[in-house]
């Protein structure tokens, strides 16, 4: 792995994107990229559907502790139990 890659998205994502998020995912591990992505379901669980498939490392942060709801297709977890909390530490500062 020579970088990593953070990759946010819906926890839903419909028909279009979540193929294209496992191409992003592909394309990431084919490249050498390690990806931290969001733990659960919709286009963070196609990334990393994608990402495996191509043998690449997978970091998932969910913002609960609920290793069930997270996606098969992680390498590893971080359980922040800091709900949404967490959330700020990922987003853009507002503007004025």
């Amino acid at each position: 792995m020579r970088f990593q890659v953070a990759v946010c998205g819906p926890g839903r994502g419909n028909e279009e994107e979540r193929p294209r998020a496992r191409q992003v995912g592909r394309l990431l591990a084919e490249h050498g990229a390690g990806v931290l992505c969001g733990a659960g379901a919709g286009v963070m669980a196609a990334v990393a559907e994608g990402a495996r498939s191509r043998g690449g490392l997978v970091i998932g942060i969910r913002p609960d502790t609920d290793r069930a709801a997270a996606s098969g297709s992680l390498s590893a977890m971080v359980l922040t139990g800091m709900g949404e909390a967490g959330t700020p530490r990922t987003s853009p500062a507002p503007t004025r």
